[in-house]
């Protein structure tokens, strides 16, 4: 069997279903001593229904459209609850902004990302996977999840660059 036939398909790959994310983090909110609020579940749902990289003012705004009721603080601090629950985590794009990125229908990735433009381009690599795997392993640990994120000059001038553009990249 050749390498590529063994491999999964990590488009194929779903981490987790929204129902179970969204227990995980209900469950995570009721150890923390706080109680489950309708705001939260809005948030929560609006946060899974994103397909990008977005940021707390991001979500504000989409959250403001039908919750002109909810704050940027419920927004931020209900964020920083997801990712302490584990279902989400930071991406930083070395702009000062920080963006979140959720599991579900999330495969494992990593990013490349412009120092001028901040163009990220979300890609997934068997060799590099099996290499975080291989060198977790050599020092005795088994891997859970990995980031890498490369920051890199875009190949054309700054001002040609796309801003803020998502490509996904498989290899």
């Amino acid at each position: 069997m050749d390498k590529e036939s063994k491999l999964i398909n990590p488009l194929e790959i779903v981490e987790e279903s929204k129902a179970t994310l969204k227990k995980k983090f209900n469950d995570y909110v009721k150890t923390k001593h706080m109680r489950r609020t309708e705001q939260r579940d809005f948030i929560l749902t609006t946060f899974l229904s994103t397909e990008d990289h977005v940021s707390a003012q991001d979500l504000f705004d989409m959250v403001r459209v039908d919750h002109p009721d909810i704050g940027y603080a419920t927004i931020s601090r209900t964020l920083n609850l997801m990712v302490e629950s584990g279902i989400s985590w930071v991406v930083d794009f070395n702009d000062g902004v920080r963006r979140f990125d959720h599991k579900y229908g999330c495969m494992t990735h990593d990013h490349i990302i412009c120092t001028e433009c901040h163009q990220c381009i979300e890609f997934f690599d068997h060799e590099i996977e099996e290499l975080k795997q291989s060198v977790a392993k050599r020092f005795g640990f088994k891997l859970h999840h990995s980031k890498l994120d490369l920051f890199v000059s875009c190949p054309e001038t700054a001002k040609n660059c796309p801003k803020k553009a998502l490509r996904r990249v498989e290899n």
